[in-house]
């Protein structure tokens, strides 16, 4: 961009890890955050108690656990997309519907099964 300084691009990786929010302990996650909500890393998402929840990364919230819920030590309670893209949260993904067309082919073929 024009508005940008010569050489001053910086490059930062991030890992898949990084894209996913696990709980620090055992407790009650309290959200802070809603899918479709874009976060700059460093953001709170949630907090058990005191100890916060931040995003390692910018992205999108695209997946996040319900507020009350009780959870177990390093279990999954969202993750992030990297491109920002919010109408990404509320779509049906490649993955998700090539699972969904096995299930269905699956099902269909055990139908035939039974007779």
């Amino acid at each position: 961009c024009s508005a940008c300084a010569p050489n001053s691009v910086t490059t930062t990786t991030i890992t898949p890890e990084d894209l996913v929010l696990r709980a620090p302990i055992d407790g009650k996650f309290t959200t802070m955050r809603s899918i479709g909500d874009i976060v700059e890393a460093g953001d709170v998402l949630g907090s058990f108690g005191e100890i916060k929840v931040t995003a390692k990364a910018k992205g999108v919230v695209r997946g996040l656990l319900h507020d009350g819920t009780f959870v177990r030590n390093g279990t999954k309670i969202g993750d992030l997309d990297p491109t920002c893209q919010v109408e990404r949260c509320f779509a049906i993904s490649e993955k998700a519907s090539a699972i969904g067309k096995g299930v269905l082919e699956a099902a269909d073929f055990l139908s035939f099964q039974k007779d």
